[in-house]
């Protein structure tokens, strides 16, 4: 596992401005597993969107501009 991309590829995810959700592939190794899902200007909209993903059973994250 190499940590650093890890962190490189997360960075990527992390939007400029509102609302991004990832998700974790748990099929793919700890490096790769983080993935993009939806980019939504509304905080609501966005947490709609992960509770949409738990319910098909994904692990889903959401990432602002402050997430680091």
């Amino acid at each position: 596992m190499d940590i650093e991309k890890a962190r490189a590829h997360k960075k990527t995810l992390i939007p400029k401005e509102g609302f991004n959700v990832v998700g974790i592939d748990p099929q793919e190794e700890p490096d790769e597993a983080l993935y993009f899902i939806s980019h939504h200007k509304d905080e609501g909209e966005a947490k709609a969107a992960i509770e949409a993903q738990e319910k098909k059973g994904n692990v889903a994250y959401l990432y602002t501009p402050e997430t680091y």
